[in-house]
């Protein structure tokens, strides 16, 4: 158990962003979780971007050593048809509605 907790340790001092965007994502169903976290990111200086249709990805991704990218899978369950849709503004560079139209 010590090993484990040395190691939890050492990931969020050394990688500090990872740690919370994989936590981020882990707890993503339970909102109280999300805001715990989303508090422990602000008070360890990360910055947690607002979410983006453009950049943004279903689960937290941290973008570097300090930022992490909002998971878009957090807002709701018709995020679940995000992916599908990401795939293709990705590839079209950004949202236009009517590409979004399209794709249903």
């Amino acid at each position: 158990y010590a090993l484990v907790a040395y190691q939890t340790a050492y990931f969020k001092a050394h990688h500090a962003a990872a740690f919370m965007a994989a936590n981020l994502s882990a707890v993503m169903d339970d909102t109280d979780k999300v805001k715990q976290f989303y508090e422990d990111a602000n008070a360890n200086r990360l910055k947690v971007l607002p979410p983006d249709i453009n950049a943004g990805e279903y689960r937290f991704v941290p973008l570097d050593a300090s930022t992490i990218s909002y998971g878009l899978g957090f807002l709701g369950k018709a995020c679940f048809l995000f992916n599908p849709i990401a795939a293709n503004l990705h590839l079209s560079n950004g949202y236009n509605s009517s590409k979004a139209v399209a794709l249903f």
